[in-house]
């Protein structure tokens, strides 16, 4: 008996509230002289399964021989030709003892959220431990923390947690820039404080005296620019909007926090608001005819325009898929090493945004959705800030 524990989040079990995860999938092969042969099994796992210590299998094999296993936990929607993502995927391979006539074996295997994107065990397995009956390990690799302490107005506080970070299949997107991470992530996130709107015109403006040597916003009607105080700031440069959230003992949003925010906090949501395919009247976005865009609104709409277009949390966060796109901290580049990351942010030459614009096709307004190289600014371009939690 093969008895399989993890330190990783599942899903809750029936009938409890619905709650973040990584992984939801088993699956199990038998293998003899490293090949498979044949013989497994894949089953859906909760967080019950494994405290309960249901999440376990039994293997009878002929005498003589000598086994492994490979045990896979992944998540279902992760699956391309067949195969989980090795990227966002825990294997671990361990060699079985030789079967003792009339006897049970209990073997324990421990999948490490720390060993997410490799294979333990590979090309020698392990060697499978004796059973311990001790309590499962289920959820404890991810700290679930609030931000725990005061906020300040206009701001809404993004718990802690864990995601998949990265698209793993391509968008058609109309920006020729836009872009994609290369692989998924598995990602720990420390909870953070969040602007719960795009920095306005005004907002920057009443800041730019005092931030130094910064560019003011773009003065260019012809592309857009110039909007009106009380909307959304664009056509201004990353530097500028770098140096206001200074001002303000904040930064720009990381790549991950912006994600881990707008694809549900770990619940890998298409949209901010879930699955539910935007029309106009959600999102500030743009129509599509043919190859022509054209906006829902007149450009650069007010905060909350878009009717499904916010992020339920302590407050509600407003336009992170549509009006603007968002300068994020990051540079456009690689992230850095390591399988499992924390709080990470990229390094490279382009600044990124993140989101959607009022340019932006109605289709492609979706969390993981990203491009660069603005140069001085763009007209679907603005910005909010976030604040560490001590």
């Amino acid at each position: 008996m093969i008895h399989l524990d993890t330190d990783a989040t599942l899903p809750a079990p029936p009938g409890q509230p619905d709650q973040a995860y990584l992984f939801d999938r088993v699956r199990i092969d038998v293998l003899e002289d490293g090949i498979p042969t044949g013989v497994g099994r894949d089953f859906a796992v909760d967080e019950a399964s494994f405290r309960e210590r249901r999440a376990s299998f039994g293997l009878v094999a002929p005498a003589g021989r000598v086994f492994a296993v490979r045990v896979r936990l992944y998540r279902l929607d992760r699956v391309y030709e067949g195969e989980p993502a090795p990227t966002s995927t825990l294997e671990s391979r361990a060699a079985l003892p030789a079967l003792v006539e009339g006897k049970v074996q209990h073997l324990g295997l421990l999948l490490h959220l720390a060993d997410v994107g490799t294979i333990v065990g590979y090309p020698d397995p392990v060697e499978a431990a004796p059973w311990v009956d001790t309590p499962s390990l289920v959820g404890s690799a991810v700290e679930r923390r609030d931000c725990g302490e005061a906020r300040y107005e206009g701001e809404a506080c993004v718990p802690g947690g864990a995601f998949l970070l990265g698209l793993p299949t391509p968008l058609a997107v109309a920006d020729p820039r836009a872009t994609r991470l290369p692989t998924e992530r598995v990602v720990l996130m420390s909870p953070f404080f969040v602007d719960t709107h795009e920095v306005t015109g005004a907002m920057l403006a009443a800041k730019l005296p005092e931030l130094g040597a910064v560019r003011p916003p773009l003065d260019d009607a012809t592309i857009g620019c110039n909007v009106s105080p009380s909307l959304p700031v664009n056509c201004v440069h990353p530097e500028t909007a770098r140096a206001y959230c200074r001002s303000l003992g904040k930064t720009l949003p990381t790549e991950a926090q912006y994600e881990y925010l707008a694809s549900g906090r770990g619940r890998e949501w298409l949209y901010p608001w879930g699955y539910d395919t935007p029309r106009c009247a959600d999102v500030v976005a743009a129509d599509t005819f043919g190859v022509t865009l054209v906006p829902c609104g007149p450009g650069i709409r007010p905060a909350g325009s878009g009717r499904l277009d916010r992020v339920a949390l302590d407050r509600p966060v407003l336009d992170l898929a549509g009006n603007v796109a968002e300068f994020a901290a990051d540079d456009l580049g690689v992230l850095p090493g390591g399988r499992l990351l924390r709080d990470p942010i990229g390094t490279g030459s382009f600044t990124v945004a993140r989101g959607g614009s009022f340019l932006t096709p109605l289709a492609d307004v979706r969390a993981t959705l990203r491009a660069s190289d603005f140069g001085e600014g763009a007209a679907q371009v603005g910005f909010r800030c976030v604040r560490k939690v001590p």
